[in-house]
């Protein structure tokens, strides 16, 4: 279940579906020292892979086994039935953890036409590699505000991971929806300090107004 696994680990699992065949599992680790390991995924009617994982792109299945030590995703597509790519017979994933299990189940369904399919799978895989992007930004920032940390007696600065675009792809970001003024997204989130710094990061097409990532840094002097 995802609150055992959160409460025994601190990694937070959530998935999403994008029609008509695509389906996007987030495990979002809260605490830099956690362990956990993926014992096999069960997945009927549906091919998964974990494109962060030692597998890369090769299909997960019941005897795959893998440790990770951060963020990741695994993202599953439906398969059709034998000469009808019109429709999805019913489907379930089952990951199975060194905490406990995470399922979900996919009731039959039906597409209009292929290009909506193609279209889904290939804003599944956009997500992923933006989240993937992301997550290797933000480790690296988090060395260098680790290191300033270490160096300001008395000064602290507090950095927030902010992301702009329609649609919210999870990894622990404050998310603003498309065309949200920056300046009211530092002045929320700076309240009281005594300099704020916007540092834009990443940006990627797709979808209304695409993605873009940043970090506001908020300055507060030592009392």
């Amino acid at each position: 279940m995802p609150e055992e696994i959160e409460a025994r680990t601190g990694v937070l699992v959530t998935h999403k579906f994008a029609d008509p065949d695509a389906i996007l599992v987030n495990f979002d680790f809260k605490n830099a020292n956690t362990f956990l390991r993926i014992d096999g995924v069960l997945a009927k009617n549906l091919i998964c892979r974990a494109p962060a994982a030692p597998s890369g792109q090769n299909a997960l299945s019941q005897t795959t086994k893998f440790e990770m030590l951060g963020n990741f995703a695994i993202t599953c597509a439906r398969t059709h039935p034998k000469n009808d790519n019109t429709k999805y017979n019913p489907g379930s994933l089952g990951i199975a953890t060194n905490i406990a299990s995470y399922t979900i189940s996919l009731p039959a369904d039906s597409i209009y036409n292929n290009s909506l399919a193609s279209d889904a799978t290939s804003k599944i895989e956009g997500l992923q590699r933006t989240l993937a992007t992301l997550q290797a930004q933000k480790s690296e920032l988090d060395g260098k505000f680790a290191e300033a940390n270490k160096k300001l007696d008395g000064i602290k600065m507090v950095p927030h991971r902010v992301m702009i675009g329609e649609h919210n792809p999870g990894g622990g970001f404050n998310f603003y929806g498309c065309y949200t003024n920056l300046d009211m997204v530092r002045d929320n989130l700076c309240k009281g300090s005594a300099q704020a710094i916007v540092t834009k990061g990443n940006s990627v097409g797709g979808h209304r107004c695409g993605y873009t990532d940043y970090v506001v840094s908020c300055l507060y002097l030592g009392k």
